[in-house]
């Protein structure tokens, strides 16, 4: 069983897609103590669960607590395993060291676009080159690396898209994730939108699938087209199809990977799986 917990509430980002900035673009966090937080883990423990998912925004916001917390944990000999966000920019070696140490098997970091400018323009704070170090500092500790990617960020074109594609099979995560930018109530990009684009009336644009967001230098049809290429072509490397093969451990991390391959399938036989012709789903 798999509890959630949240260490803290905020984020110290000004992504200006984020929900977690107030009206007044205003940032910040609301820090729960070590001690509490550990009090939680060992509720948790004692109740039966066996792995947490943290879901605060950047647990390493706050470098040396994220570090007390791995300490403690290892410290109190906690058995559990548990996974986390972080901000590329708030984690080094060292920590994701202790991550790994403190029970610690997954960490995703927002890498969002493979474009400077793109990164720049949603106010993201990081650098192309920090997610570089973070990835390769997270895979040496021994961590399964996630990163999401946007398409459709205000400014965009189809041949940046192409290039976030390739900074994604340039990192080779384990998983990579592939969407379109959505604009939320009380975002900036919300609040501003036809400053940055145009937003959807069709409420199936808001799924999954749909983009429900067009920046002015691209269009639906070319948002959907880069989803399908970027799934396609980054799980369809030889390389990580091998890895993959390599890194099965039991019967269920089989039966995970055939509905990957089954789902891998689906993309290269059916055209447009992310426009609106299609709501059938992966």
């Amino acid at each position: 069983p798999v509890a959630v917990m949240m260490t803290a509430r905020g984020c110290n980002r000004k992504c200006i897609f984020c929900f977690q900035i107030d009206k007044k673009r205003k940032s910040g966090i609301r820090f729960r103590s070590v001690e509490n937080v550990l009090e939680e883990i060992e509720l948790c423990l004692s109740q039966g669960y066996r792995e947490i998912k943290f879901i605060d925004d950047t647990l390493a916001a706050d470098y040396d607590r994220a570090m007390r917390i791995a300490g403690e944990i290892k410290r109190r000999k906690l058995n559990f395993t548990w996974f986390a966000s972080a901000c590329v920019n708030q984690v080094d070696e060292p920590l994701l060291k202790a991550f790994k140490e403190a029970g610690c098997w997954a960490i995703l970091f927002g890498a969002e676009s493979g474009v400077q400018k793109n990164l720049n323009a949603v106010r993201k704070g990081i650098t192309l080159e920090q997610t570089r170090r973070a990835v390769k500092a997270a895979k040496e500790a021994g961590l399964t690396v996630c990163t999401p990617f946007l398409f459709g960020i205000p400014g965009e074109t189809f041949e940046e898209g192409l290039r976030t594609i390739e900074f994604a099979c340039e990192l080779d995560p384990d998983i990579a994730n592939f969407h379109a930018i959505t604009p939320f109530p009380g975002t900036e990009l919300y609040d501003d939108l036809d400053k940055y684009g145009t937003m959807s009336q069709d409420l199936t644009d808001f799924t999954y699938q749909g983009a429900a967001f067009v920046p002015h230098t691209m269009t639906r049809e070319q948002i959907a087209e880069l989803r399908q290429t970027a799934f396609k072509r980054f799980y369809s490397r030889p390389g990580y199809l091998l890895k993959r093969v390599l890194s099965l451990r039991n019967i269920n991390d089989a039966k995970a990977a055939a509905k990957g391959i089954r789902s891998l399938l689906w993309l290269w036989v059916r055209k447009g799986v992310f426009s609106r012709n299609d709501k059938q789903g992966l």
